[in-house]
């Protein structure tokens, strides 16, 4: 009863924290966005490209151990913090050698005093890795809310400050380092703890017996993630990069905004009931429907009004990312529903099949990438959707069953009333917009659009799956009088 009391209160905190974080990220990067055009973004994404994968390398495996182990020890702590900390001024180094050759593949001058300045987000990840794996460790999200807040008004309001005054890409710049430099402030000052100066090569092989799989799984998925970008500068230019980056940063904006505080307490909730298989399947259930519930009409709502979105919160220089960004919210519907099967595997300890599955991944977009990037941003969203279609959601499916017996019947049946009404409400907008007065402004159009997608997914719910979103609510009500009932417990026994 105590986990469940800490897993929903986690939950909530995890919830508080992404919606603070992305609503203000979100109106930072459209704000800054609007001044330094596409090009300033493009530049910065190629740069983050590199360093995110440099990244993953420094601290994702061995700090992820330390959340999934059952036990660990001072040692533990302090030979992951040391160890990290010292790659990632290894490797920062290294990308501060190596820009000026990364900038002449894009033939483009300005990336390469952008990556080098951008090197000093590594120690200042790395810096942070240990005391936020430690905070997750005992499912404290308080101060992930208060993180979000602090970081991203500080650095987006460093950023917002260059970008009004004219500094283009380096408003961008300083907006990442700040808001890094910000968030490690904060975990130090939140998990009350410091490394001693002390390095076990028996607990680093012990961390690393684990993190070698779960290392490599993430660098794959990252490397992954990163070919399109890279492909687009490569055959389309910087510009087109800028816009493919704001249709995917929509996306995953959405997709964290919504999925977020379910990912952050799946790994420790997941871990800590691996002994008890009918629990996992149990939980796994009811974060699907509740993830469908939420993203299916999220992403087809967002596919019907894309147009009018990005025209009225970005401006009309931001059109041509639109058909992309309608295509990748399609991307998104497969994508949400397995979102934490990584998760799951990696809290059961088998991120080895993590790794082979991003391997595939990452070998079909090595080959269908730079195919659509010789034409459009459009075709690349294609490739991305037909992969997501007819490679990741199948193995992804398979790793499940694999993991838990749980076929795809059992799983999907029951988001396919949630799924057709969200189709229905992406149609019902999509004809009230055809029925609209020809006069009608962009934000008269979008501000009518959104209640009534709205009130047409109630109606459908209602009328086509109310047994589903019943059951859900159900279950949701179960686990609140548990929670509740816990605390009662813990509260009359102090």
């Amino acid at each position: 009863m105590q986990f469940t009391r800490r897993l929903v209160t986690g939950t909530l905190w995890s919830s508080a924290e992404t919606l603070v974080r992305q609503a203000l990220s979100l109106t930072v990067f459209v704000m800054i966005a609007r001044q330094v055009g596409a090009e300033a973004i493009g530049t910065v994404v190629l740069a983050m490209a590199l360093i995110s994968v440099f990244e993953a390398a420094v601290s994702d495996g061995a700090v992820e151990r330390l959340v999934q182990r059952h036990e660990i020890e001072p040692l533990h702590l302090d030979s992951a913090f040391w160890a990290v900390t010292i790659l990632s001024l290894v490797l920062a180094g290294t990308l501060v050698a190596i820009a000026p050759a990364f900038a002449s593949l894009f033939e483009a001058a300005e990336l390469s005093p952008v990556l080098q300045a951008l090197a000093l987000y590594l120690p200042l990840t790395a810096l942070a890795a240990v005391p936020t794996a430690r905070l997750k460790r005992e499912l404290r999200f308080r101060p992930f809310a208060v993180r979000a807040l602090v970081s991203l008004a500080t650095g987006g309001g460093i950023g917002l400050w260059l970008a009004f005054d004219g500094q283009g890409v380096w408003a961008l710049v300083a907006m990442h380092l700040t808001t890094a430099a910000t968030v490690l402030l904060c975990m130090w000052i939140a998990a009350g703890w410091r490394p001693r100066f002390r390095i076990s090569r028996q607990h680093l092989r012990d961390l690393a017996g684990y993190g070698a799989f779960s290392t490599g799984s993430r660098l794959v998925i990252i490397a992954d993630q990163r070919i399109a970008p890279i492909v687009i500068g490569l055959f389309l230019g910087v510009a087109e990069v800028g816009f493919f980056a704001m249709a995917r940063r929509v996306l995953e904006m959405l997709i964290q905004l919504l999925l977020a505080p379910v990912n952050q307490v799946a790994l420790p909730a997941f871990a800590r009931l691996q002994a008890e298989p009918s629990r996992i399947k149990a939980l796994l259930n009811f974060l699907e429907r509740a993830i469908a519930l939420t993203s299916f009409p999220a992403l087809l709502g967002l596919a019907a009004i894309a147009p009018l979105a990005v025209e009225l919160i970005l401006g009309p220089d931001w059109l041509p990312m639109v058909p992309a960004l309608q295509i990748l919210c399609l991307a998104g519907l497969p994508m949400a529903v397995e979102f934490n099967t990584p998760v799951l595997a990696r809290a059961l300890g088998r991120p080895d099949l993590v790794l082979y599955q991003a391997l595939i991944f990452f070998g079909s977009g090595v080959i269908l990438f730079p195919l659509a990037a010789t034409e459009s941003i459009t075709l690349v969203a294609v490739a991305m959707l037909a992969r997501q279609l007819f490679l990741v959601w199948p193995l992804r499916i398979l790793l499940v069953r694999h993991l838990t017996g749980q076929g795809f019947l059992a799983r999907y049946l029951p988001l396919v009333g949630i799924l057709c009404c969200a189709a229905a409400m992406a149609g019902a907008v999509l004809l009230a917009l055809a029925w609209a007065p020809t006069q009608a402004s962009v934000l008269q159009l979008t501000a009518a659009a959104i209640p009534v997608g709205v009130l047409a997914f109630v109606a459908f719910l209602l009328l086509f799956a109310r047994d589903p979103v019943v059951g859900l609510f159900h279950e949701a009500r179960q686990r609140l009088s548990a929670t509740q009932a816990a605390a009662a417990s813990i509260g009359s026994r102090k």
